[in-house]
């Protein structure tokens, strides 16, 4: 069996010499040294990063490695972190709690939260219906997730975002790290003002994923290329 860096294996090897409970204690212990040698914030959160940037290094050199037990990465720092970087002053949930009156009592919430990871016992709350007004007069339906839902959420899309940005070409900027419709904006004018356009074509996919017919295509893409291993995963670490 080969291992990679950050207890990532590939999909087929085989598991069977490796306790991945064992790794995850492991795992954790380490960064519990680091953190215990070092009080500054700052340098624990560039602990955590430097393992996100291995694994986007991991998947930028190896196309068709296939990550598992990455469900160790969901612990009480990273998921501060993660809780550190939404924006605070958003509506509540079905649960009627706010980000801001998570964060009161975050150490408690995000321990609570990691044992229910582990114990497979975390579950999403139904999304809260909303509705904004378009401007064509219509209403756009929004799904608000409550606080805790939003933590996890983030901290599992720093994950995958680690894995799959390698995959995407430098043109689109909607919903990419360290890129804004600012940016879009910038290299249209420098496209249009400075090379040759004949057209500019504006297009509007209209209800994309109420429409879309090759769903399971888009799920077998992202199950070959990263697994959280949190369910029936033979590497699991929780």
């Amino acid at each position: 069996m080969r291992k990679s860096d950050l207890f990532i294996v590939e999909r087929s090897c085989s598991n069977d010499t490796v306790n991945p409970e064992e790794e995850a204690r492991r795992d954790k212990q380490v960064y519990e040294e680091e953190r215990g040698n070092n009080n500054d914030a700052q340098k624990w959160k560039r602990l955590l990063n430097t393992k996100l940037d291995l694994i986007t290094e991991k998947a930028r050199k190896e196309k068709k490695l296939r990550f598992t037990s990455l469900a160790h990465l969901l612990n009480e720092d990273f998921l501060a972190q993660s809780y550190h970087e939404l924006k605070k002053r958003r509506v509540a949930g079905v649960d009627g709690v706010e980000v801001e009156e998570y964060g009161q009592h975050l150490e408690e919430n995000l321990s609570r939260l990691v044992g229910k990871l582990k114990e497979k016992k975390y579950y999403p709350k139904p999304l809260k219906r909303a509705y904004i007004p378009k401007g064509d007069g219509k209403k756009r339906p929004l799904g608000i997730p409550s606080a805790e839902d939003r933590v996890v959420q983030m901290g599992i899309g720093r994950i995958l975002e680690a894995i799959f940005e390698t995959d995407f070409l430098g043109v689109p900027y909607g919903f990419r790290p360290g890129r804004s419709c600012h940016d879009a904006l910038r290299k249209f004018d420098e496209v249009v003002m400075r090379k040759e356009v004949n057209w500019v074509i504006e297009v509007d996919i209209k209800g994309y994923f109420d429409h879309i017919h090759d769903r399971e295509k888009v799920s077998d893409e992202t199950e070959s290329h990263a697994c959280m291993a949190t369910g029936n995963q033979e590497s699991s670490s929780y």
